[in-house]
């Protein structure tokens, strides 16, 4: 994916047809579909794979206007486009909790995830100012199983990667589903996050229902808060906020 990042076609939907014998997926090529052919792409990876890096896109490149004036905004589980596995060359599948099977169905994605709130997250590392503005206290951080190598001192050291979740709103079953919180994704240092998940497992495994659409609904309460604009209310009790 990271190969096939910055290549450009003619058509759009090329960039996921062209990848199509590198990942032994066999698909209907259907012209006109646009973008959606890479989410059915992935879709068509994740129904044969257990290698949780097919979510873990979104890891800065260290570009420098890369992460400008990025807002908060909410995205499927799966990536937009190979764009998006820019910074993922270097992942590589790792075991860092026993995994769960996953299934695609059609009220999303259906899969059990190590999940770590934010403010648990936030008691175990040095330095949580480092996170970017939009992420805030009612998100979940999903660890995956999969990690990237770098330099600590003198030594290499392979870094968990995860990826920051948000509940969205109710679906029709009443039940809550979640949608990924914009394209970051965090890198924290295995050693730190097997101590943390090892000492209670169920306490942080958790069963997810993730949005494959491209149109997410979140609830009302939110938009003030997270999109920097203003939410006016009905004035009479019980009639619906504009």
């Amino acid at each position: 994916m990271s190969w096939a990042s910055d290549r450009k076609t003619t058509r759009k939907e090329d960039r996921a047809y062209c990848l199509l014998g590198l990942f032994d997926v066999n698909m209907p090529l259907l012209y006109g579909e646009g973008e959606k052919a890479f989410s059915r792409f992935q879709e068509h990876i994740a129904a044969s794979s257990t290698d949780h890096s097919l979510f873990a896109w979104g890891i800065p490149t260290g570009i420098a206007d890369e992460t400008e004036d990025h807002q908060r905004s909410y995205r499927s589980i799966f990536a937009l486009s190979p764009t998006d596995f820019r910074g993922c060359g270097e992942v590589k599948q790792t075991t860092i909790i026993p995994p769960n099977t996953w299934a695609q169905s059609n009220r999303g994605f259906h899969a059990g995830f190590p999940t770590i709130p934010v403010t648990t997250w936030k008691q175990q590392i040095d330095n949580p100012g480092g996170l970017p503005d939009y992420i805030d206290d009612t998100d979940y951080l999903v660890i995956l199983n999969c990690g990237s190598y770098a330099m600590a001192g003198s030594t290499w050291c392979c870094h968990a990667i995860g990826i920051w979740i948000s509940l969205i709103d109710k679906r029709d079953d009443g039940e809550h589903g979640f949608a990924r919180v914009t394209d970051f994704a965090t890198c924290w240092q295995v050693g730190h996050v097997s101590e943390q998940l090892n000492s209670s497992q169920d306490k942080f495994r958790k069963d997810l229902w993730f949005s494959t659409s491209r149109a997410i609904q979140v609830p009302r309460d939110y938009f003030s808060k997270r999109f920097g604009g203003f939410l006016v209310r009905a004035e009479r009790p019980g009639e619906t906020a504009r």
